[in-house]
């Protein structure tokens, strides 16, 4: 008997669907079981750290096998995910031929990687997910962060993710980004705080790399003569001979579950090489001691009256657990009956004091009490001379004066039986 092929094959379809339906429950606890165990491989170390009691959200510290550090943030009430990535690499380390370099790679890793080409692939992809995003450049740190709709945040990690293993450093984009970095230098060129750090630059030790000009600029970052390594590759040389998972620290913030971002971030970053770097360390004093204390007067281009004093103290990083520089800081800023800023109020030289550690390098740190005078205050400061200095011989002294119509700086030696107050030469600084 002749049976209908097209009855034939209608009955063969249930049977395939349930061949289909079997072979997939047994195929997919085997994926999930090989998923779990590439997670697990990647990760050398897991902890949950102390937190206060009245934080409701759950922590996990990962050291994932390239030597990756990792905090895990899981808030259930976030409405943005977001992530940092902190290498631990900044201005300090530019060549002293390409000053900006560190700062200039930053900006070029935005524009491109081998999955994600297009030079605004991830830009694109955040703004598109209600997200935001950015990175900074300091003299020991280079920071990349972004916020993200959290349903989008895979999407994210995986751009975000492929900085770190496969940037193109396009070149077609190399002139615009110079040109970008110089506008950022020149838009902050009268900027007060950047005016007072560069003039510190210059009574600190040449001889430390984080008194460099750290910006760039298109004089700084300007071609290499022909026949030497071009721009671009000293951009690239510089990402390799820096950027290491063991000098990287990455945190990630979201509503998701902490096994379920630790997933995403194994799968995503555990291929970041290893080339067992450390982080770079800082031998040269910040502060030359022999030249304290030193006093010096800077023009503010703003109506503004102040006084700063500068001591040169241990880097109090590690002394996170006791903060004696912010006890220090809250006692000297107290703003009570018999405070330092309250005798001065009542005297009618001061409105405002602050105090608190500033810059540092991981050995050295600049503890500053910052004075704001009213112009009374001003105008008594200006009869005071630097011989009335030296018992703070270990300080740098900067007045920020409306109306000082000159710089002037007054170095001394620190006192001794046999010294005398004498000038200070320094060699100079290029600067752009």
């Amino acid at each position: 008997m002749l049976r209908s092929t097209c009855l034939n094959r209608w009955r063969l379809f249930p049977q395939c669907a349930v061949i289909g339906v079997i072979a997939s429950i047994a195929i997919t606890p085997l994926a999930f079981a090989e998923d779990d165990d590439a997670v697990a491989d990647a990760i050398a170390e897991t902890v949950t750290p102390i937190i206060s009691p009245y934080d409701s959200r759950d922590y996990r510290v990962l050291t994932l096998e390239n030597g990756l550090n990792v905090l895990l943030v899981s808030d259930p009430e976030a409405d943005k995910a977001a992530a940092s990535m902190n290498v631990r690499v900044g201005s300090a380390q530019d060549p002293d031929d390409l000053q900006g370099l560190a700062h200039f790679l930053e900006h070029m890793l935005f524009l491109g990687t081998e999955p994600y080409p297009e030079s605004d692939a991830y830009q694109r992809y955040i703004s598109n997910n209600a997200g935001s995003h950015n990175a900074f450049t300091a003299q020991q740190d280079t920071n990349y962060f972004f916020d993200i709709e959290p349903s989008a945040l895979p999407g994210a990690l995986d751009r975000f993710s492929e900085f770190f293993l496969s940037p193109l450093f396009n070149a077609d984009h190399l002139e615009s980004e110079r040109n970008i970095v110089h506008s950022e230098y020149m838009a902050r060129i009268r900027d007060e705080s950047r005016r007072e750090n560069d003039m510190l630059n210059q009574l600190f030790n040449p001889d430390n790399p984080t008194t460099g000009f750290a910006v760039g600029s298109r004089e700084t970052l300007a071609s290499p003569p022909e026949g030497e390594a071009t721009l671009r590759e000293r951009v690239i040389d510089f990402y390799h001979q820096h950027y290491d998972a063991n000098v990287m620290n990455l945190a990630v913030v979201a509503p998701q579950p902490l096994d379920t971002l630790e997933e995403w971030v194994a799968e995503r970053f555990a291929a970041i090489p290893d080339n067992d770097l450390s982080v770079p360390t800082i031998d040269a004093p910040l502060v030359d001691s022999d030249t304290l204390p030193r006093y010096i007067e800077r023009q503010s281009l703003q109506d503004r009256r102040q006084v700063n004093f500068y001591f040169p103290v241990p880097d109090p990083t590690d002394d996170y657990r006791t903060k004696p520089t912010q006890v220090i800081a809250h006692l000297l800023g107290d703003e009570g009956e018999g405070s330092l800023l309250a005798v001065l109020r009542d005297a009618g030289l001061a409105d405002g004091l602050s105090a608190g550690v500033g810059r540092g390098d991981g050995n050295e740190a600049l503890f500053t009490i910052s004075i704001s005078l009213t112009p009374a205050g001003a105008e008594r400061w200006t009869t005071l001379k630097p011989p009335c200095l030296p018992p703070l011989s270990n300080c740098v002294t900067t007045a920020s004066l409306n109306g000082v119509t000159r710089s002037r700086q007054t170095s001394m030696s620190k006192p001794s039986a046999s010294s005398s107050t004498a000038p200070h030469s320094r060699k100079p600084r290029a600067s752009p």
